[in-house]
């Protein structure tokens, strides 16, 4: 079985260019277009925000730090996903650990790991 493996070929304004064709990211790019405050859950806030052209959530626990997590378009996600159960590390966690790692630095709307 092949390794799966992020396009390294992608630039910035690609991965950008992936999101914004992305349907359910569209609210997300709104939210930050607009600079709409900080949507309050159970656990923490979280809002939307661009830097150098890619879409990031940034999501803040009301006990722990910050995370700045890149939105992942709709055709990397299945990427994302293998190379976090691909890896070396991830070979030996449980469901919950990958997906902590994963969303330490990702993040789409209706993540299914």
């Amino acid at each position: 079985m092949k390794a799966a493996s992020i396009d390294m070929s992608l630039t910035t304004m690609d991965w950008s260019a992936e999101q914004q064709q992305h349907n359910s990211l569209m609210t997300c790019w709104k939210g930050a277009r607009e600079n709409q405050p900080p949507r309050h859950m159970t656990t923490g806030a979280s809002h939307y925000t661009i830097k150098k052209d890619p879409l990031y959530r940034v999501y803040q626990t009301y006990n722990g730090p910050t995370q700045c997590q890149l939105m992942v378009p709709e055709k990397q996600q299945k990427k994302v996903m293998s190379i976090a159960h691909e890896s070396t590390m991830g070979a030996y966690q449980c469901i919950s650990k990958k997906a902590e790692k994963i969303l330490t630095h990702n993040f789409w709307p209706y993540m299914k790991i």
